[in-house]
């Protein structure tokens, strides 16, 4: 997995305000007062608020390279079918042209544009429902033809979905909130002691990364952009191959 450098600067930087809250604890003992801060209760909320929200975060991920890949499964199918119409090599040669096109359409750009790939996607459709069946058997394949189309308009419906989908920036925020008030309630929270400083700079490093995790995993990252893009490219490649 490709670590890129705003990672890394977003990691020493967490781990850097961990080690100075181990070395600079509040100077005030907030005991004499009165007050209490005890961040145990509120820690475990955002834990469990995060871990709710990033296993959303990794199901849209995980349908999503499913999606992709039931698309491709769907497009190779069509170019298989096709092979089987008495229909005339001109027309055949048109759909595969078609089929490459849509494919490398989706490879040259960032799936964030997966829309505009409407045209070439109606360009190939159209060219589906222009086959006019001769034979008994190509009625037979026209239905296998029609039924796979289907499909794969259904898959893009789930792909643009999920490509729009993402936490709602109030969620985000508000556990933004939460984690500012945590943080600042564990830093208050650290004694003198040695042993105050490890367990206050854990609590305070864990619930920073938590959170980064969070958010960076609820977009997808340049890798797997790059890696979705890929299989398009690649099945594009496959298929002027098997001319």
């Amino acid at each position: 997995m490709e670590v890129t450098r705003q990672q890394i600067f977003r990691l020493f930087v967490t781990l850097l305000l961990g080690v100075l809250v181990f070395l600079f604890p509040f100077p005030y003992d907030l005991g004499v007062y009165g007050i209490t801060a005890n961040p145990t209760a509120l820690t475990l909320l955002i834990i469990f608020l995060s871990s709710f929200l990033l296993s959303g975060s990794l199901q849209r991920k995980r349908e999503l390279n499913r999606s992709v890949l039931l698309e491709l499964s769907r497009l190779r199918r069509l170019v298989h079918v096709i092979e089987g119409l008495s229909a005339s090599k001109a027309w055949k040669n048109d759909f595969r042209k078609k089929t490459n096109v849509y494919m490398r359409s989706l490879s040259g750009k960032s799936l964030f544009l997966y829309r505009r790939s409407h045209d070439e996607f109606r360009d190939l459709t159209h060219t589906v429902y222009s086959f006019k069946p001769k034979t008994k058997h190509d009625f037979v394949l026209l239905d296998e033809l029609l039924e796979v189309t289907r499909d794969l308009g259904v898959h893009r419906q789930t792909i643009e979905s999920l490509l729009a989908t993402s936490i709602s920036p109030f969620i985000l925020t508000a556990l933004k909130i939460l984690v500012i008030f945590d943080l600042l309630i564990v830093y208050l929270s650290r004694n003198p002691g040695i042993y105050s400083g490890i367990v206050v700079s854990c609590l305070f490093v864990s619930t920073l990364l938590v959170y980064d995790v969070l958010v960076t995993s609820d977009s997808l990252t340049t890798e797997e952009r790059r890696s979705l893009r890929n299989l398009y490219e690649q099945n594009a490649s496959d298929l002027e191959g098997e001319k």
